[in-house]
């Protein structure tokens, strides 16, 4: 899988590269006018998928396909190749296998899938079992092996000649399987990665996906990683007890861009294919262990160092290749050797100004042992491809290139009958899983090719819908048709799924929706991005008519409503147009509420024998009031006015509560009064004048004046209880207290003068 460490060093210049596939997918048939272009690592996409699984690891899940190891009839370089694996018998393996197929096709995208050749290093087979593979070193086997494989390609079309060697199990069942889709593969000659790379250069693709850094090495460019639903990059087989918590989207794929000329830009062209292979040489890759006392700093150190540039010596060591020629081996050797003393001698001399520490004492003669052979090293810079590329594999008579129209001619019953042979797990309905995934394949192109005059689907699917998909939150958004179809695959049998049914029965209690016509009409529906859909097409012509036509109907009973709605029968209008209401003219209301009512004013000082208590007085002129600090000039404070000053000769008694007590309870329809001297004189007066002395031998007798009195308290109501047993021991020590003494003297007096009465009428 080559030197995992390159992703490390390159994941600074990855920060915003993992991206969902369909904007992958938009962006790109935006740019380019057209779908991209994939070469698929093969290998690694079944490793991915459960097919492979290394036996010193544990698997992941559970699942109802046992592991079991090869055949013995997988014999050969496929066996000693695959010695140390395990292989997952179809079941979880195929469904995901399947799955991917289906968003490649269904978004559009060319791909091509490129397997591992028989010529694959014998290395790098053994790697992991013989120790001495690093110094296995045949150059002239290898010249012999590369020669008779350019003559197999020219006699035979194939690497191997006449001969045939049987793959693994799970190899000839994804074949077969791809046979019966239609689907193109390739067989590389030797390194998979290597012939992706081959058709990168070419111009037969865009983009290769894999994971495996052996791609950069032998001079991929753009490259596509870690294809998983985790939104962050990691790969889909980076699950051990030690990984960081990842995050899981369910629906959406994602990929990571890798552009290496863009990332040199940037980084100053420090991740060239030179560096880089230089670097996994020096750290241990496939082909070898890595150099001994050296690691991945000190090895990048060395890799991206250009003042000796190591990377391009070593390059100019290994950029010639001549099968024939014997002084050119000899001279490539003598230069190697050179080039691993002169390296070991820089670093030595050099530590402090290249590692920043002096490693003088840890490079002893012992370090710097590990190196690979010619034969590897010859394996990177001129790796065994394809001589002659048959670019059938590019047309469109396959379902995987682009204008491909025989997909309706697919042998689906053979197929369906294959995938049921092999007992797919975790599937409740096949009949409904087969024609969902067949016809996800395949709804974009048949969108497409509706207005064609050859189309089968006319009138089997319509956009009814249209809305944004947020990604990641909000972080990606991609505009969408809701894509509603019925069955357009001949061969395949109706979903199970039961759509709605229109009932015709007239007791239904109301008519179905818009959406529920649309679900009787296309029970099967699919987003697919507004972006891969041309806006010329009948059928999103046909969606924005429908929809201005919605809005225009709907906007015109909008306005129209209120005119057209009939008035209720049963309300109070004609009532209220023929009696007028209480509350007619609101304006005089409102100006009634805001009237203020004026303060009520009293005179301050009054005279003795006038009750003012409740009579309302106007305003006091200005020109009447005089205060005196208006004589000192200051106008401020009028509070206090002086409006008449008056000379009271009457006593505290005079002004008591007694007398108004009397005078608000005295009743108005009698009034008895004694005239003293042509004048009409009450009896409360008299008895005042008795207590002051001034009129006590008055001309009326104490008979009639008692009699005068019992008569008068006979129309007033009883004093209360408590006020007439009230008695106040307190001195007088305040004009209050001696108003409260007179006022019980006076009820004292009462009380006597009503004993009197009752005595001499008895």
């Amino acid at each position: 899988m080559g030197v995992p460490q390159i992703w490390e060093f390159l994941k600074p210049y990855l920060q915003d590269s993992r991206i969902p596939l369909r904007k992958f997918v938009v962006d790109f048939n935006e740019s380019q006018k057209r779908p991209p272009k994939i070469a698929i690592d093969a290998y690694g996409w079944l490793f991915e998928c459960g097919f492979i699984q290394s036996s010193d690891t544990k698997p992941r899940s559970r699942s109802r396909s046992p592991i079991r190891s090869p055949r013995e009839s997988d014999v050969g370089t496929s066996q000693e190749y695959h010695s140390s694996r395990s292989y997952i018998s179809p079941g979880k393996a195929v469904i995901n296998l399947i799955s991917r197929l289906k968003e490649l096709l269904g978004l559009g995208v060319e791909f091509l899938l490129v397997f591992d050749g028989i010529m694959k290093p014998s290395f790098k087979r053994k790697f992991s079992q013989e120790s001495s593979a690093a110094c296995y070193d045949d150059e002239k086997g290898y010249y012999l092996n590369w020669n008779q494989h350019v003559k197999n390609h020219e006699l035979y079309g194939n690497c191997q000649g006449p001969s045939t060697s049987s793959d693994p199990e799970f190899i000839s069942l994804v074949r077969k399987l791809l046979d019966l889709m239609g689907i193109s593969y390739v067989i590389a000659c030797g390194e998979g990665e290597a012939q992706c790379v081959w058709l990168q250069i070419s111009g037969a693709v865009d983009f290769i996906l894999t994971n495996d850094s052996d791609t950069l090495f032998f001079g991929g460019k753009k490259i596509l990683k870690n294809y998983s639903k985790f939104y962050d990059d990691f790969g889909p087989t980076s699950i051990t007890s030690h990984s960081p918590s990842r995050h899981y989207d369910s629906k959406e794929v994602f990929v990571t861009v890798v552009d290496l000329p863009r990332i040199n830009q940037v980084a100053q062209k420090k991740f060239d294919r030179l560096s880089l292979l230089f670097f996994s040489v020096l750290l241990g890759a496939d082909y070898n262990h890595g150099i001994k006392g050296l690691g991945k700093n000190k090895s990048l150190q060395l890799a991206q160092c250009e003042d000796p540039n190591f990377s391009m010596e070593f390059y100019d060591i290994f950029k010639d290749f001549r099968t024939e020629d014997a002084k050119l081996e000899s001279l490539r050797n003598s230069r190697y050797e050179a080039f691993q003393e002169r390296l070991y001698s820089y670093c030595k001399d050099h530590s402090v100004e290249l590692f920043g520490r002096n490693y003088s004492v840890l490079l002893n003669q012992g370090s710097f042992e590990g190196w690979p052979s010619i034969v590897a090293v010859m394996h990177y810079f001129h790796p065994i491809v394809q001589p002659y590329f048959d670019e059938e594999v590019l047309s469109d008579k396959y379902i995987n290139m682009t204008g491909n129209k025989n997909y309706r001619n697919l042998r689906f019953s053979q197929l369906k009958n294959f995938l049921q042979g092999l007992n797919l797990p975790q599937i409740s309905n096949f009949d409904k899983w087969f024609h969902d995934s067949m016809h996800e394949m395949f709804l974009l192109r048949e969108f497409i090719s509706y207005g064609e005059a050859d189309s089968v689907g006319k009138a089997n699917m319509r956009i009814t819908e249209e809305k944004t998909m947020n990604i990641n939150g909000s972080k990606f958004q991609i505009p969408c048709f809701k894509i509603r179809y019925t069955t357009f695959l001949p061969n395949i049998p109706i979903s199970s799924q039961s759509p709605l049914i229109r009932n015709d029965s007239p007791s239904r209690s109301r008519s179905p929706s818009r959406r529920q016509l649309d679900i009787m009409e296309h029970p099967n529906s699919l987003w697919l991005p507004k972006h891969l859909i041309p806006r010329s097409h009948p059928l999103v012509i046909q969606y924005y008519e429908a929809q201005r036509i919605a809005l225009e109907k709907k906007n015109k009973v909008k306005n129209t409503s209120k005119k057209s709605r009939p008035l209720q029968k049963n309300n109070l209008d004609s009532f209220l147009q023929k009696h007028a209401s209480p509350i007619k003219n609101i304006e005089k209301v409102r100006k009634s509420r805001q009237q203020t009512l004026e303060p009520v004013k009293k005179r301050l000082f009054v005279d003795a024998d006038e009750d003012t208590s409740l009579e309302e007085i106007s305003a006091i002129p200005k020109s009447t009031a005089t205060t005196k600090d208006s004589d000192d000039g200051d106008d401020g404070d009028n509070s206090l006015i002086f409006v008449e000053e008056v000379t009271s000769s009457q006593t505290v008694l005079d002004n008591s509560p007694g007398k108004r007590l009397w005078d608000l309870t005295k009743d108005e329809e009698e009034e008895i009064d004694f005239e003293e001297g042509g004048r009409k004189v009450s009896p409360l007066k008299r008895s005042r004048t008795g207590i002051d002395g001034e009129k006590s031998s008055g001309s009326h007798s104490k008979s009639d004046l008692a009699a005068a009195a019992n008569i008068r308290l006979h129309n007033v109501k009883a004093l209360p209880p408590n006020l007439a047993n009230l008695r106040l021991e307190r001195e007088h020590s305040s004009v209050l207290d001696q108003l409260v003494t007179d006022a019980q003297d006076t009820v004292d007096r009462f009380a006597g003068y009503d004993s009197d009465c009752s005595s001499s009428i008895d």
